[in-house]
C-alpha cells in the first residue's frame, strides 16, 4: 500500500458513503465466506492507543491458522488528518472499554471485488474496520459499514459463531428465513378490545396447542378444525373477559384452569374431567385494585401466582374453595418509587439456577426479583431492562442460544433488546443486533419468540399498533437478526388491512403440521390465521410441554441440542397451559435430539428423541411422572 494524497481522497469519498450505508445481509459473503477466505483469524485486546495513533493489541488466542507473535500493531492515524475522524471513532471505541476484537486476515472476495491484496477485517465494538499491511504492522483504511451485510452483532456472538463454523463442515449462518406462508383465512371478527392472542394448552395432551382470545366482550378458544379455525367456547363453557389471565393447575387436580382478572373482578374458571369450565368468583379479590401482568410460579409451597400492580408485586394463593389470599412477592422496602411507570412482571430462570425469577418492568428501569424456591422471593435490585414511556410489549427468549432468557422490548418510541449478563443484569445490544435495529420501527406494540422457519433458532414477531404491518425477524445465529421478507405481509403483498395495525398476534402450531402459524386480531376485530407452508406432510420439529400434573408449576427451562459435533438449538421456557415449545431441526441435522432441563433442586435431567423427515412432529410432555 502506498500512503499517497490521492489514495487518501478516494477512501474520503468511500468513508463517506460506507459509514452512511446500512448493513443489509450480503448473501455473496457470510460469516461462512469470511471464515473460509481467512488464513488467519485472532482474538485480540486493545490497549488504549498513544498519541500518534498507533494501537498495539494482544494476541489472546489464533482461532484459526498459524501467527506469530503474541501482539498486532494498527497504525489508526495512518492516513492522516483527512480520515482522522473515523480513525478517532474506532480510538474512542476502545479507550471505552470495547477492548475485545476478532482481526480476520486473507484476500477476501466480497461484493466489491478483491481477492488479490491481503487485508485485515478488524470486528470491534460491532463495527468493521478495513486494515492494509505496511512494513509489519496494519493500517487503518476506513469503517466498512457494508461488511455489516456479512455480520452485524457483537464481537462476542461473531467469536462464537467462527467457532460454530470451524467444529461443522455443515454450518449455516442463514441470509434469508426459507419460509413462505399458505393462503390466509379469516376465522372470526370480535368486538371490543382484544387484549391477547396466545397459543394454549388446555387439555393437557402432548402437543396439544388452541388459541385463547382474551377481550373486554368476552375470551374466547378456538381450535383447528382440519380445514379453519373452530370457535369452541360455548361447547367449553368458558365465560371470562380477561385483561390480564394466567393458565395453570391452580386446584390441583392435574387439570388447567383460567384465571382471569376483568378490570374489577378475580374469577377462576375451572376446568372439569370434561374440558366444560365453571366460573367461580374469588373471594378477597379486591386485594388487587389494579393489575399489570398475572403469571404462575412454582414453590416448595405449591403454585402462586405474580401479580404486577403499581407497587411490590403481590403473590396470590389461589383456594379451590373460592378464596384468593395476597402477600408481597418480597420482604422489606421496595425501591420502585423513582422508576415511572409501572409495567408487566415477567417470570423465567433469568441466572440459571433452576429456580423461577421475577422481573418487574418500568419506564425508566427495572427490578430483579430473585427466585429462592420458597413462596418469598429475594429483595429487589436494579436489573438494567427499560421499556421507555408510551405503550410498549415485552417477551423473553434465549437468542443467542447461551441458555438465560434475554428480553426483547418493542414500544412507542424505540425498541430495546436486552442480553442477560447473568446475576440479574441486562445490557441493551440491540445496536448490536442484526436489521432487527433499524427496520423494525417505533409504534411496535407487542413480539413473541418463536422458531417460525424450523432452522433450530429463536426468531422475533413484532406488531404495530396502528399504521404498520406485523414484521418477522429471523435468527441468524447468536442474536443477529435478518429481516424476513418471505414472510412479510407488506414485502409480499399479502393482506393489505394488516397495514393499518393489530390489536393482538401470536404464533402457534394450530394445525400441528410442525411448523408455527401466525394469527393476528386487526384493528377492526377482524381474525386471520396463516399457516406457515410445508413441504412434506410436516415440518421437521420436537416439541415439549409442561403437565399440568407437574409437581412443580415451572416456569421451566429446556435445553435442545443437536448433531454431531452437537449444536445448541437454545432454551425455551415451559409453561403449564401454554403451547409446547417447538424446537424446529434442519433436514442436514435430523437424528436424535438431546432435551436437558434442571429440576428447582438442581437435579439434572435429559431426554433424547428422535427427529426423521416427514414425519410428525416428536411432542413430549415433561412433569407427567413427578
Amino acid at each position: 500500500m502506498k500512503r499517497t494524497m490521492g489514495f487518501v481522497a478516494i477512501l474520503a469519498l468511500l468513508t463517506a458513503s460506507a459509514t452512511t450505508a446500512r448493513g443489509f445481509i450480503d448473501p455473496t459473503f457470510t460469516p461462512v465466506d469470511l471464515v473460509e477466505q481467512s488464513d488467519v483469524v485472532l482474538r485480540v485486546e486493545f490497549a488504549d492507543a498513544n498519541e500518534e495513533g498507533t494501537g498495539l493489541a494482544q494476541v489472546k488466542e489464533v482461532v484459526k491458522g498459524d501467527y506469530e507473535g503474541d501482539s498486532v500493531t494498527v497504525e489508526f492515524m495512518a492516513m492522516g488528518e483527512a480520515l482522522a475522524a473515523p480513525s478517532r471513532e474506532v480510538m474512542g471505541w476502545i479507550a471505552g472499554g470495547q477492548r475485545e476484537a476478532l482481526l480476520f486476515i486473507g484476500a477476501f472476495i466480497t461484493e466489491g471485488g478483491g481477492g488479490g491484496e491481503r487485508l485485515g477485517y478488524l470486528h470491534v465494538a460491532g463495527k468493521w474496520v478495513v486494515l492494509a499491511e505496511w512494513e509489519g504492522s496494519w493500517d487503518m483504511e476506513r469503517i466498512d459499514a457494508r461488511l455489516l451485510g456479512c455480520w452485524a452483532g457483537s464481537t462476542d456472538m461473531l467469536l462464537r459463531c467462527v467457532r460454530y463454523i470451524l467444529e461443522n463442515d455443515n454450518a449455516a449462518v442463514p441470509v434469508t428465513a426459507g419460509a413462505v406462508w399458505q393462503p390466509e383465512t379469516r376465522f372470526g371478527r370480535v368486538a371490543g378490545a382484544v387484549h391477547a392472542l396466545e397459543a394454549v394448552n388446555t387439555t393437557g395432551a402432548a402437543g396439544g396447542t388452541e388459541l385463547f382470545l382474551a377481550s373486554d366482550e368476552g375470551d374466547r378458544l378456538y381450535r383447528f378444525g382440519g380445514a379453519a379455525m373452530e370457535d369452541v367456547t360455548a361447547a367449553r363453557g368458558l365465560a371470562g373477559a380477561s385483561r390480564q389471565h394466567v393458565w395453570a393447575d391452580l386446584t390441583g387436580d392435574g387439570i388447567v384452569d383460567l384465571l382471569s382478572w376483568s378490570g374489577g373482578t378475580l374469577s377462576l374458571h375451572v376446568q372439569g374431567g370434561d374440558g366444560v369450565f365453571s366460573r367461580k368468583a374469588l373471594e378477597g379479590a379486591d386485594a388487587l385494585a389494579d393489575c399489570l401482568s398475572l403469571d404462575v410460579v412454582g414453590t416448595a409451597d405449591g403454585p402462586r401466582v405474580v401479580a404486577a400492580v403499581s407497587g411490590m408485586p403481590r403473590l396470590l394463593t389461589v383456594d379451590v374453595a373460592g378464596g384468593v389470599a395476597s402477600a408481597p412477592l418480597a420482604e422489606g422496602d421496595w425501591p420502585g418509587d423513582g422508576l415511572g411507570a409501572p409495567g408487566a412482571c415477567l417470570t423465567a430462570d433469568f441466572d440459571g439456577d433452576a429456580r423461577p425469577d421475577v422481573l418487574q418492568l418500568f419506564e425508566g428501569g427495572s427490578l430483579f426479583y430473585k427466585g429462592t424456591g420458597g413462596p418469598v422471593f429475594g429483595a429487589p435490585e436494579a436489573a438494567g431492562v427499560v421499556v421507555g414511556e408510551g405503550r410498549h410489549g415485552a417477551c423473553i427468549g434465549d437468542y443467542d442460544a447461551d441458555g438465560l432468557p434475554d428480553v426483547f422490548v418493542p414500544g412507542d418510541r424505540r425498541n430495546r433488546l436486552f442480553h442477560n449478563l447473568g446475576a440479574g443484569r441486562f445490557v441493551d445490544l440491540l445496536h448490536q443486533s442484526g436489521e432487527v435495529e433499524y427496520i423494525a420501527k417505533p409504534g411496535a406494540t407487542y413480539a413473541q419468540t418463536g422458531d417460525v422457519n424450523n432452522d433450530g433458532r429463536l426468531d422475533l414477531l413484532v406488531l404495530y399498533g396502528a399504521q404498520m404491518a406485523p414484521q418477522l425477524f429471523f435468527n441468524r445465529g447468536y442474536r443477529s437478526f435478518g429481516h424476513a421478507r418471505d414472510l412479510d405481509l407488506d414485502v409480499q403483498n399479502l393482506l393489505p388491512a394488516a397495514a393499518g395495525g393489530q390489536q393482538a398476534g401470536c404464533l402457534g402450531d394450530f394445525n400441528g403440521d410442525g411448523a408455527l402459524d401466525m394469527v393476528l386480531a386487526l384493528t377492526g376485530g377482524d381474525l386471520w390465521m396463516f399457516p406457515r407452508r410445508v413441504d412434506l406432510d410436516f415440518a421437521m420439529a420436537v416439541t415439549a410441554g409442561l403437565s399440568p400434573k407437574a409437581a412443580h408449576a415451572g416456569p421451566l427451562s429446556v435445553t435442545a441440542t443437536v448433531g454431531e459435533p452437537p449444536r445448541v438449538l437454545g432454551t425455551h421456557v415451559l409453561r403449564q397451559g401454554a403451547a409446547p415449545a417447538l424446537w424446529g431441526v434442519p433436514e442436514a441435522e435430523a437424528g436424535d435430539v438431546l432435551l436437558e432441563w434442571r429440576a428447582p433442586d438442581g437435579a439434572g435431567r435429559s431426554m433424547t428423541v428422535e427427529v426423521i423427515p416427514g414425519e410428525e412432529p416428536q411432542h413430549v410432555l415433561l412433569g407427567v411422572d413427578d
